[in-house]
């Protein structure tokens, strides 16, 4: 059996991990498994945590888009007939 513990990259919660089998010949391997660290008088607390989902890219409101295509057309060369 081989575990990964570790931290989701761009994760705000410091305290957020998971726990993941990389590899198990004796079963399937299993989903992420999330868990809160905490230090209380030198011992480890483990509590489950939500799952850190990366948040989605925000798409360029409409607006935004138009200006963006105005612009890029503003900015080429004139065509010459």
């Amino acid at each position: 059996m081989l575990w990964h513990l570790g931290r989701a990259e761009d994760d705000p919660d410091p305290s957020r991990r998971f726990l993941h089998n990389k590899k198990m010949r004796v079963a399937r391997d299993g989903a992420k498994l999330w868990l809160a660290l905490d230090v209380d008088q030198g011992r480890i607390l483990l509590e489950p945590a939500e799952p850190f989902e990366k948040p989605e890219a925000v798409a360029p409101s409409p607006t935004r888009a138009k200006l963006s295509e105005e612009i890029s057309r503003a900015s080429q060369p004139p065509e010459w007939a």
